[in-house]
């Protein structure tokens, strides 16, 4: 039995980590919607993560044209 609230302590802990991570993705994201100028955020290889609201209008793209693009 000891084993299993182990896992369940790992499993909560995951799961919070997940969700602090995706409250800190949608935080950013806020910040980059914000900024007047277009902003594209990219990852190592310089695909698009995300952009902002600014770049979609300006460029009359969407995140589905834009997003994991090189």
């Amino acid at each position: 039995m000891a084993g299993s609230s182990g896992d369940c302590l790992e499993a909560n802990l995951a799961e919070n980590q997940l969700t602090e991570i995706e409250e800190g993705r949608a935080f950013a994201q806020a910040i980059i919607d914000t900024v007047r100028e277009p902003i594209l955020v990219l990852d190592q290889d310089l695909r698009v993560i995300t952009a902002s609201r600014s770049f979609y209008r300006t460029f009359k793209v969407g995140p589905e044209d834009t997003e994991g693009r090189l």
